[in-house]
């Protein structure tokens, strides 16, 4: 619906009770990304990695951030990563290609 910065309060709220919440970490990223604010999506992204290292849709995601700021390399890692995880994972594969 396109109101990302109330989302991103919602979100808030969720991790003052539950600060492990991925879903709650992964989907504040999500909006920040949409909202440009590429570089808050990222710590959100690296939050939900300390819950689950294995987010595959967090690493994805990042990757995606990082590549709007021009960290070609960093995107390219997250990526890899991505695929590490689910070899298949079309967004992943089109966007190294």
């Amino acid at each position: 619906m396109g109101r990302h910065a109330g989302a991103i309060n919602c979100y808030n709220k969720a991790l003052e009770i539950d600060p492990r919440h991925v879903y709650a970490w992964y989907n504040k990223g999500v909006s920040f990304h949409r909202l440009g604010r590429y570089a808050e999506a990222i710590e959100c992204y690296d939050k939900a990695f300390e819950i689950d290292p294995r987010d595959v849709h967090a690493w994805y995601n990042k990757g995606v951030s990082l590549n709007h700021l021009d960290h070609h390399q960093e995107t390219i890692e997250c990526y890899d990563t991505a695929l590490e995880i689910v070899p298949r994972h079309v967004n992943a594969q089109r966007a190294k290609e």
